[in-house]
């Protein structure tokens, strides 16, 4: 079978795989990631050398001249895809709004423009994956070696380089079936119906508009701008666009570019010494530059911007189809380079580079046949521009562009209807998450309802005279925590004890850890001084800054603490918890408070403007709740230690659960809950926000 075949057996595969395995397909993770590291290890040798062979060949006289003749084509051909890309994006609805937004936090600023794009330092530039400036080094360098007249030796070393780099991605993409059965298996064994639906739909974009682009738009276009049919460019292309699917290399089309573009510019007359320099310059030049169907790369972006519920700023948005462009001159394989880098750049969550060379075993035939088709476009208007020979037909090119633009709008519209019916994905809550069975396992647990009904059930809760509380779990054989279910069941079986569920009633905590009625108060409890003069406390376990609740809508309202401050009439909403009244006095000493007994009544409650809580705290809060998000604003500078609280005199087992934290802060147990609890699950290789 051919190697197309292979990928399609290795794909059905992983399909089936992930079915019937689901989530224990994770183990083969690293052959897809092993996959994409050989891809991607070529990447900047095969770039550099593509593009100072292609620039550094021409001399200074042929190349300026080519350059006035040829950047109209560039333009238009990269804008024109840039656009229609964008036109389909608006396929994709708009975000629901953020669950959480960390104003105070600066990962997300990132470096400035012109570090992503001048090469001030080449070594840092390609440490930190800014490709748009190793690109714009290597164009400057390309340009230099024109003038340079002993340089043939020099730009065979650069050829051969491109060669070899070429034939290693020939090897590595043998491996494809072996990888996109790891990789299929990956995403469909952790995926979720909807978010599967939105892939299809995704592929289906995509390749639709490159199929548009490839096969319709550029042959005609072309045939608007010199004279040859249709059905001339299609025919005369066909082997080499037919060889490069098979392949999916979009080089190994170029020699018959090459030969269909002197049969075009024979048949018009275009004669002279130089006609074969210049087309084979154009098509050397234009296999970097000339890659339309990488810039695919952008409407991926902007689907995993969509895919992950990521709001982009109106900077980003301006800015990505510049980056991307920059990002993706070179193969088809150099485009998981550009992933990373854009990835990196507008901090995506996830991976998204594993989830682009998961769905790049489809779209890379697309992508293939619109490079091709992009090859030839740039090589014979270029070539009959420089000599002069275009000729426009007006008519047939307005309505080229205006039935792509139309037909653009007609898939956007029907894509943007299947989304919105497909990814309807409710966001995951606390509500929705379950103890795994090796949390609970061998521990027995009784659930007390109210703290009335453990009285009825245990009327004597007292410790015994001169006993520690530590020493009443092992006489009884019973662990009384108030509420921390999944570090509490390994605590008990640390103990080798049962386990006891106390609910806790907020006003009476004091007389219920002071009188024994609970041996541990393990539910997010704060550190505060006041508590420390009846009870002791374990070593911190957790910390959280302090955030807000506040309206979706309202949200660029308290980004910063002299925002909120400058407002009249403001309102705070608290627990009637003495810790959170007394740090909301401290931090908005202008604020009236409202006193809520129970957060989940805030939809309800009227008069408030923000809600005061720990930041993971509110988030788990929004996201069960439609229409909120929880901010963290810029200075807000409070932050919130969390431990478990004990009798006084707990010495020996406050030890107990000190060196507890400690073992299983070492193995990892505590990572894992809170990557579970507070951080939320990975799924297709793209974290939920």
């Amino acid at each position: 079978m051919s190697l197309a075949a292979w990928i399609g057996v290795g794909a059905a595969g992983g399909v089936l795989t992930g079915i019937l395995a689901g989530d224990a397909c994770k183990v083969l993770q690293p052959v897809g990631n092993a996959y994409v590291m050989l891809l991607e290890s070529v990447v900047y040798p095969y770039l550099i050398s593509s593009l100072l062979h292609g620039l550094g060949r021409l001399s200074p006289k042929v190349a300026l001249k080519l350059l006035k003749k040829s950047w109209p084509f560039y333009l238009a051909a990269w804008g024109g895809t840039l656009g229609v890309i964008y036109l389909l994006s608006l396929a994709f609805p708009s975000s629901p709004p953020p669950i959480i937004v960390d104003a105070a936090d600066s990962a997300r600023t990132g470096p400035d423009f012109l570090q992503l794009v001048l090469p001030g330092n080449i070594f840092k530039d390609l440490a930190n994956n800014y490709v748009p400036a190793v690109v714009m080094l290597s164009a400057l360098f390309g340009v230099a070696i024109q003038g340079i007249e002993s340089k043939d030796r020099v730009l065979d070393i650069l050829a051969l380089i491109r060669t070899a780099c070429v034939k290693i991605w020939r090897r590595v993409v043998t491996l494809a079936p072996v990888a996109v059965f790891a990789m299929f298996a990956v995403t469909v064994g952790t995926l979720r119906v909807a978010e599967a639906g939105g892939l299809v739909v995704y592929l289906s974009l995509f390749l639709l508009l490159c199929g548009l682009l490839a096969l319709v738009v550029l042959p005609v276009v072309i045939t608007s701008l010199i004279p040859v049919r249709y059905r001339d460019v299609i025919y005369d292309l066909r082997n080499g666009l037919t060889l490069a699917l098979v392949t999916t290399l979009s080089v190994v089309a170029l020699p018959f570019i090459q030969q269909a573009a002197e049969k075009l510019a024979k048949a018009n007359g275009l004669e002279g010494d130089e006609k074969s320099e210049i087309i084979e310059t154009s098509l050397a030049v234009n296999y970097p530059l000339g890659q339309l169907g990488n810039f695919f790369v952008y409407f991926f972006i902007l689907f995993v911007a969509f895919y992950t519920r990521t709001s982009l700023t109106g900077g980003e948005q301006a800015a990505l189809p510049f980056m991307t462009l920059f990002s993706c001159f070179g193969s088809p394989t150099s485009t998981v380079n550009a992933v990373d880098f854009l990835g990196s750049w507008l901090q995506l969550p996830g991976h998204p580079t594993n989830l682009y060379v998961e769905t790049m075993m489809i779209t890379r035939y697309g992508q293939v046949a619109l490079s091709v088709m992009g090859f030839a476009f740039l090589t014979y208007l270029m070539t009959f521009n420089y000599y002069g020979k275009i000729k426009i037909r007006a008519g047939r090119l307005l309505t080229c562009v205006g039935l792509l633009v139309a037909c653009t709008a007609a898939v956007a519209w029907g894509g943007h209807i299947l989304l919105s019916d497909v990814l309807k994905r409710p966001q995951k809550t606390y509500l929705g998450f379950s103890l795994p069975s090796e949390v609970t396992c061998g521990v027995k647990a009784t659930i007390y309802n109210s703290r009335e009904e453990f009285l009825r059930d245990n009327p004597h809760p007292e410790l015994r005279p001169g006993e520690t509380v530590l020493g009443r779990i092992q006489r009884t054989h019973t662990l009384r925590v108030g509420y921390d279910v999944a570090c509490a069941y390994d605590m008990a079986r640390s103990l080798n004890v049962k386990l006891v569920f106390v609910p806790v009633v907020f006003d009476q905590v004091e007389q219920d850890v002071c009188q024994g009625i609970m041996d541990i108060w393990a539910g997010g409890v704060y550190v505060v001084e006041s508590r420390m003069l009846w009870g002791t406390f374990s070593q911190s376990y957790y910390h959280s800054p302090m955030a807000l609740i506040v309206p979706s809508a309202r949200v660029p309202s308290f980004m910063s603490m002299d925002e909120i401050r400058q407002q009249k009439d403001f309102t705070i909403a608290v627990f009637d918890n003495p810790v959170l009244r007394g740090l909301a006095t401290r931090l908005f000493p202008q604020a009236r408070q409202v006193t809520v007994a129970d957060y989940d009544r805030l939809p309800v409650t009227r008069g408030w403007d923000a809600a005061l809580w720990t930041m993971e705290q509110a988030g788990v809060w929004a996201s069960g709740h439609p229409g909120y998000t929880a901010v963290r604003p810029k200075h807000m500078g409070a932050v919130m230690i969390f431990a478990y609280l004990m009798h006084k005199d707990s010495g020996r087992m406050r030890q107990f659960v000190d060196h507890w934290l400690a073992m299983r802060r070492a193995d990892g147990f505590l990572d894992r809950q809170r990557a579970y609890w507070i951080e939320g699950a990975v799924a297709g290789g793209v974290r939920d926000r």
